[in-house]
This record gives C-alpha cells, sequence and structure tokens, in this order.
C-alpha cells in the first residue's frame, strides 16, 4: 500500500474478491460518483452504461463493436478526488457490458480498464486495491 497521504484505498468486493475504483464522472447537473470494476485485461480506458456516458460526454468519439456489442464513443472528465485528479479520458457506453460487471458485485457501475489504471499507479495487497497519482521521473516520463 503506498504511503502517500493521496491514495484510493479500497477493499476488494465479492466472492471471487474483484479490484475495484472509485470516481466522479463530471455530468450534466454535478458529478456522479462510480464505483467501477478494475480490470487490466480490458483495453478500453473506461466503459460505463449507456445513459452515464449521455450525461457524461464531453466530445464525441468512434464507437467500436466489441464482443459485447456496440459500445458507443465519447470523451469524458473524471475526478479521482482522493487522488487529487482529474482527467480527460476516452469512455464508452455499453449497458450490456455493464450488465456482465454487476454479474460478479452489483454495485459496480462499469469497468477501468489499463489505459485508465495506466494513467495512474496502482497495485493491491491480500486486503486492497490502490491507486495514487503516477510518480513523474526527471526527464517528465512516468516512473514504472
Amino acid at each position: 500500500m503506498p504511503r502517500s497521504s493521496n491514495a484510493q484505498r479500497n477493499s476488494y468486493l465479492g466472492n471471487p474478491a474483484r479490484a475495484c475504483m472509485r470516481l466522479a464522472l463530471h455530468a450534466l447537473g454535478g458529478q456522479r460518483q462510480t464505483v467501477l470494476l478494475a480490470d487490466t485485461g480490458s483495453p478500453c480506458p473506461l466503459i460505463v452504461g449507456e445513459e452515464s456516458l449521455r450525461h457524461c460526454l464531453v466530445e464525441e468519439a468512434a464507437d467500436i463493436m466489441t464482443n459485447f456489442g456496440l459500445l458507443k464513443g465519447g470523451w469524458s472528465e473524471v475526478m479521482i478526488d482522493s487522488v487529487g485528479i482529474t482527467l480527460r479520458v476516452r469512455t464508452y457506453g455499453s449497458d450490456a457490458v455493464v450488465a456482465a460487471v454487476r454479474q460478479s458485485v452489483s454495485v459496480f457501475q462499469g469497468l477501468a480498464g489499463l489505459p485508465l489504471l495506466r494513467m495512474l499507479e496502482y497495485g493491491g495487497d491480500g486486503e486492497h486495491f490502490w491507486l495514487r497519482r503516477a510518480r513523474r521521473k526527471k526527464n517528465g516520463s512516468s516512473a514504472k
């Protein structure tokens, strides 16, 4: 677990245990707090329900076809308060994906894939999954 106070620490959810993260989607009329499955196997940065995408859409982007069917594309602004970071993230809308992750844990409202997780530092131990702002090397690239 990171020692920094600017970290988000989440207990695993479900059985089997699933890593999760929390973020706020900037939406029309305010922010939507969202609990997401953290999925390093997903090539999509962020997938939420189609209605959530419509409310948080900053800019449209290309849709993509997947094994879950069509994912509607866009860009959204997300905030991770505990980490102190706001990011503009490629976001997809798919009720089918949300239904699939809810089969694992009913509170999940979507998933955060590897491209979003790589914008941060992340890790876990036997009890918690954590996130924090990525440290920068002196030359400006992310430390990995």
